[in-house]
């Protein structure tokens, strides 16, 4: 059994090659990175692996920048692998943590899984486990994985969900900001997915350099809105599943908590 790892890449040279480190070289492991026309040494950098690492790489570089939407979909359309594990290029593994992938991936094969991330703030240096909680029915469970996965990080993919994703819903994805939900939503919808509560991972919180816009901004709350609200109605089909989505979101968008979270990023970004 073998897996892809998709990485979507823009002009994050030390970034990619922090993550690059964490990859065994391990022939079970294909790594499959898309460029997004870095201006940077992001190519002699792959090279350079290519040239040194023993495991498969697979590596292609836009002409143009094309935006993070499509560049994500390139990378996880580049894998030729059944398993396809999403990666940004600001994030890396923790220490042995593909062989736990691997583990998982044989008790619960034909699956795609969520797992947890530790998010790490660069310049404080300060980290926090982010687990996904337990959930006292599916529906709850499936509910926050969908949510959950709006962090591209993390999730691990069949083949058959990429491709079936693409042929169904692929023109909201093309077209969206967040690009996995969809993937996540059909693999939910499906009951194909395992939710795992273990960290395998630390995220980098995002910047500009991911987003193309400022993080906070309203085109990306708007972005976001537009995907639930899509999945809700195109992918989503069992009520108890949606019921818990809208009651998540109705939380989310719940005016003092919004302008509590709006305050601790803007107090966020200002300490940085």
């Amino acid at each position: 059994m073998n897996i892809s790892i998709a990485i979507a890449t823009y002009k994050r040279e030390c970034d990619l090659k922090r993550l690059l480190d964490s990859i065994p070289d391990d022939d079970r492991i294909q790594i499959c990175i898309s460029n997004n026309a870095s201006p940077d040494g992001t190519d002699e950098l792959v090279k350079q692996y290519i040239k040194t690492r023993s495991g498969p790489i697979k590596y292609f570089k836009q002409e143009t920048n094309l935006g993070a939407n499509l560049n994500i979909i390139n990378a996880l359309s580049m894998c030729d692998n059944d398993y396809c594990l999403a990666m940004t290029d600001d994030d890396y593994f923790l220490t042995g943590s593909l062989d736990y992938v691997f583990n998982k991936i044989e008790e619960t094969p034909n699956c795609c899984h969520f797992f947890s991330c530790i998010n790490y703030y660069e310049i404080k240096k300060v980290a926090h486990s982010y687990h996904y909680l337990k959930a006292d029915t599916p529906d709850l469970m499936a509910a926050k994985a969908m949510v959950r996965s709006h962090i591209y990080s993390g999730v691990l993919y069949t083949k058959n969900i990429i491709q079936k994703t693409l042929l169904e819903h692929g023109n909201i994805a093309r077209k969206n900001l967040y690009v996995n939900l969809p993937f996540s939503a059909v693999a939910i919808n499906e009951g194909q997915y395992v939710v795992h509560e273990r960290p395998i991972l630390i995220h980098t919180w995002e910047n500009e350099v991911y987003w193309g816009v400022e993080p906070s901004s309203k085109s990306v709350a708007k972005s976001h809105a537009e995907m639930i609200s899509y999945i809700e109605s195109e992918i989503i089909t069992k009520r108890g599943v949606q019921k818990n989505i809208r009651k998540i979101m109705k939380f989310k968008r719940n005016i003092f908590i919004r302008i509590f979270s709006w305050l601790s990023w803007k107090l966020f970004w200002h300490l940085r």
